[in-house]
């Protein structure tokens, strides 16, 4: 890791709802999965991702999805839903402009067992 590598972290549990959507702008990124070699001009960052995981004492990835694969509107904003399978908004689909995530089925221990 880098003096610019940036993580960030938070903790969310079923036991807070059901569904999480989570909103925001990108920044923006060379599409090198399409073919750009460099780093364009203007772009804020060279790639930026988002992951789902059990918590400790595993950590597994459950889900992910890197820049490219979120879809953006008009103004370069996402919107990410996260649930469980059987908690899926019937909306929650790239063709809506949302990108979904599973939660995982919590492997590991939930914060309210801490």
């Amino acid at each position: 890791m880098t003096d610019l590598t940036g993580i960030t972290l938070t903790n969310i549990d079923v036991v807070m709802g059901e569904v999480v959507v989570i909103r925001g702008k990108a920044p923006t990124t060379p599409r090198t999965f399409k073919g750009d070699s460099v780093m364009e001009s203007g772009a804020q960052v060279c790639y930026w991702s988002i992951t789902t995981n059990e918590f400790s004492p595993t950590n597994n990835v459950v889900d992910g999805a890197f820049d490219e694969q979120l879809p953006l509107d008009e103004n370069g904003y996402y919107t990410l839903v996260v649930s469980l399978p059987v908690n899926r908004p019937q909306n929650a689909h790239e063709k809506f402009g949302v990108k979904w995530m599973d939660c995982g089925g919590g492997k590991g221990r939930r914060s309210r067992e801490l």
